[in-house]
């Protein structure tokens, strides 16, 4: 039974580490979108722009990745 307890235990430790948050911590100057969210890379730590808020969407291209206008594609 105690064995049982410590595998269940630890089994849900793992899931809870597994299923986390976003990493809070980045490097250099990472970009990437979030659904309609820009997230930037700053002095270690995530910043969010909410582009929908600013009536543009997050057009993501890796570390490229900003706001713009919705249809904005220079075609």
């Amino acid at each position: 039974m105690t064995s049982l307890r410590g595998l269940c235990s630890a089994w849900l430790f793992l899931c809870v580490v597994a299923c986390g948050d976003k990493d809070t911590v980045c490097e250099g100057s990472e970009k990437a979108c979030d659904g309609d969210v820009l997230q930037e890379c700053v002095d270690g730590d995530w910043e969010e722009t909410d582009c929908e808020a600013e009536a543009m969407i997050c057009h993501d291209m890796g570390d490229e990745s900003h706001c713009m206008p919705d249809g904005d594609m220079g075609l």
